[in-house]
């Protein structure tokens, strides 16, 4: 087995590039579990060496922006239901259908959309027997701290060049024996260039360590010398070229990228980790009175770290040792002294001034207090949450947005099926619908009840009781489907 080095990723196309992968890949890391290392820095900054020591290890158990976003990220809990008119499309909607694995993923995706505030799908063909033995699709979450895109003008927040880095194990032959060398890790970049739509380009090239464009490698990774022009696989029915990649935004604002928005949550998260770090070095080392003495010195003290800031001189005890005091020659005249002091700060009362600033902080993500609930034990790290409430308005807010990227991501796994797999399937008309969030028995009798009142009163159409009932449905499909139930209680009698 060979264990590779892992290349440093090299540099962005431009400044503004570096200074956004930055704050998206710590955002990533959060939601990753790999931020110790954005924590410390965070601890650097408030705290000098010899109080970092004194403070042991970081408390990861607070993270304010996975918690939030998780707690957010409520469409896909149940898989979405696609329809396309009457077409039939089974092959992406039955069980074991093209779409079933890109809905599991967006299980994980809709939390990285909302902390990263955009993150991009893209879909890969899969040939007969390369990891199944049928061929198929393959989707994967790309985070944006991997990808050079530009836009279009007239379609900024639209790219029509996507450029990806990506690791790729490398191996090639020696010119001069002609014998395979080492296997390397090299960055690649996947780049699809559709700004001359009649001269699509799709390539990979290896990436130089200053950030340049290097040699092409596409016949070394694909077996394909090019995919250019005439030969760009990924087009629609109409002979179109597409990027087999769908860029998904929390929030439509008209930019390819909005990497800082809401940064106030992920400082906050880090800040509210590093109390909670402190709240732990309270509790193991400072919710106890101190003791002292005055005139004495304690013998057998060991010393450490003497070359440091944070050296000291400390002793092992337990409830069977004997402390030895000797009275200090070079103290003043007079009689030693032992005492002790209260404990400088109650454990308690400091993380209910942790939690006032969590509900602070999760404000600046737009969640009222109205809509935050909190477990009995705050000791628990996970004590901040969105009720009920709270996560069904934000499932009616987010739906229309990502609405519009699943149809836009469903078209072009359509049309990638009418392209490799042979399907011939409708390029667009497809809608997607998401499953609300359950009420509980108590709210659902009470919502029926008035929707009955409403509709004895006059005062409410079935169709509009009917949207109420499923809310991500519309005027049409809801006159449909209540068509659908005369009918059937006809048939049956009911």
């Amino acid at each position: 087995m060979i264990n590779y080095k892992i290349p440093k990723l090299p540099p962005m196309p431009t400044v503004e590039d570096e200074n956004r992968i930055r704050e998206t890949s710590r955002r990533r890391r959060m939601l990753e579990g790999t931020w110790e290392e954005d924590l410390l820095d965070v601890m650097s900054d408030h705290l000098n060496s010899a109080r970092m020591e004194s403070w042991g290890p970081p408390d990861l158990s607070s993270n304010l922006l996975s918690n939030i976003t998780r707690e957010l990220s409520k469409l896909y809990h149940e898989t979405p239901t696609v329809t396309c008119g009457e077409e039939d499309i089974s092959i992406l909607t039955g069980r074991g259908g093209l779409l079933q694995p890109l809905w599991a993923l967006m299980q994980r995706g809709q939390q990285t959309i909302l902390a990263l505030r955009e993150a991009f799908v893209r879909i890969d063909y899969i040939p007969e027997g390369e990891i199944s033995e049928k061929a198929t699709l393959q989707y994967r979450l790309v985070t944006p701290d991997f990808v050079y895109a530009v836009s279009h003008p007239s379609a900024p927040d639209i790219p029509v060049y996507y450029q990806e880095y990506r690791l790729r194990v490398f191996k090639q032959k020696n010119i001069i024996s002609g014998q395979d060398k080492d296997p390397e890790l090299i960055w690649t970049v996947d780049i699809f260039d559709l700004q001359n739509k009649n001269k699509p380009v799709f390539k990979i090239c290896k990436v130089e360590k200053d950030g340049s464009i290097g040699v092409d490698l596409t016949k070394h990774f694909l077996g394909v010398a090019t995919m250019k022009g005439d030969k760009y696989p990924y087009r629609y029915k109409s002979g179109y070229p597409f990027i087999p990649v769908t860029l998904y935004h929390a929030e439509k604002t008209g930019k390819l990228f909005n990497a800082y928005d809401k940064r106030q949550l992920t400082v906050g998260a880090l800040n509210t980790a590093l109390l909670y770090s402190f709240w732990l070095h309270i509790c193991k080392s400072c919710s106890y009175e101190q003791r002292y003495v005055a005139g004495l010195s304690l013998q057998g003290l060991n010393s450490f770290n003497e070359d440091t800031p944070a050296r000291r001189q400390e002793i092992a005890t337990d409830p069977s040792s004997i402390l030895v005091f000797m009275q200090d020659p070079d103290a003043m005249s007079g009689q030693p002294l032992i005492g002790s002091f209260s404990p400088s700060i109650n454990p308690q009362d400091f993380m209910t001034a942790v939690h006032s600033y969590e509900r602070r902080v999760a404000a600046s993500f737009s969640i009222s207090a109205s809509l935050l609930r909190e477990s009995g034990d705050p000791r628990s790290g996970y004590s901040l949450s969105i009720s009920r409430d709270g996560q069904r308005q934000a499932q009616r807010n987010q739906a229309p947005i990502f609405r519009l990227y699943d149809s836009q991501n469903v078209s072009k796994v359509a049309a990638m099926c009418n392209r490799f797999l042979g399907t011939n399937l409708p390029k667009e008309g497809y809608r997607i619908q998401y499953a609300p969030i359950p009420m509980s028995a108590t709210e659902s009798k009470e919502q029926r009840e008035n929707i009955l009142s409403l509709m004895k009163a006059g005062l409410m159409s079935p169709v509009q009781a009917y949207q109420i009932l499923n809310p991500d449905t519309d005027e049409l499909q809801a006159e449909i489907e209540l068509e659908k139930i005369r009918v059937e209680k006809q048939k049956y009698q009911l």
